[in-house]
């Protein structure tokens, strides 16, 4: 169902401004097949551009008539455009930012060049993993939602926010604590991180994980049995690094326990 909204004059940042109407028409959660999801929404093209280096791109390029610009996100829904929007226009809203919405909103500002919104999505994130500790002790952490964190620092380029969520990942996996260390992982959670921890070596040539596995910057995981006292170095796709390693973390539980 199509709609339109118009932003009133208190998003209207200048006087110039504030005496013409909104020239940019932007469609939102449109696509070929199903235009009846599409919603409309109008925006002066200054405002917009200036939030967005994308959209600022967009208009600089030539249009058919210059006074019928527009520009559509397929893959918005209006209720995601307004979450991102409200977080860029209100400062009192962006200091409210949660970590479940800088996992739902990142890949989007990443996308589309909103530099202030991702940005934000990164210091909401690491201030989140800071606190991995405090939830371990009450007993409140979602691995889960971790693993999600990690996989969007990821897709939405954010440098330090990886590093900060890698350093708790690689931290765990080295640890024998029973409840939250090795242990913790699930088959699914680890086919999830496998393709992360090898992106996290990078440049630094490889790291060693627990039970001497080489993570290398190969798309193959280098893996040495040594703990065992075998030498010999295997190849392990995802997959089989799931396997591995729970099997060797619950050998080395049993051993120990």
């Amino acid at each position: 169902m199509e709609s339109e909204t118009n932003h009133d004059d208190n998003d209207r940042p200048t006087k110039t401004l504030r005496s013409s109407r909104p020239d940019l028409k932007v469609i939102l959660g449109s696509s070929s097949s199903n235009e009846k999801n599409e919603c409309i929404q109008w925006y002066h093209s200054q405002t917009l551009a200036s939030k967005s280096k994308y959209i600022d791109a967009m208009l600089s390029t030539p249009m058919k008539e210059k006074d019928d610009l527009t520009i559509s996100f397929p893959d918005i829904t209006i209720g995601v455009w307004e979450r991102m929007m409200l977080f860029l226009d209100s400062p009192i809203v962006a200091r409210q930012m949660k970590a479940r919405d800088a996992s739902e909103l990142a890949i989007y500002y990443d996308k589309y060049e909103f530099d202030e919104g991702r940005k934000l999505c990164e210091v909401v994130i690491i201030e989140y993993m800071k606190l991995t500790n405090r939830m371990e002790k009450k007993n409140t952490l979602d691995l889960d939602f971790i693993i999600e964190l990690v996989d969007v620092t990821h897709r939405a380029n954010m440098e330090e926010a990886f590093k900060v969520s890698m350093e708790y990942i690689w931290e765990k996996l080295r640890s024998a604590d029973i409840r939250y260390g090795r242990l913790m992982f699930t088959e699914e959670n680890l086919k999830k991180l496998s393709p992360l921890l090898k992106y996290s070596v990078n440049n630094r040539g490889r790291i060693w994980g627990p039970y001497g596995i080489q993570f290398t910057e190969s798309n193959l995981i280098t893996g040495s049995s040594g703990w065992d006292g075998k030498d010999d170095l295997v190849h392990f796709d995802d997959e089989q690094f799931a396997k591995v390693h729970i099997a060797r973390s619950q050998k080395q539980a049993e051993t120990y326990s």
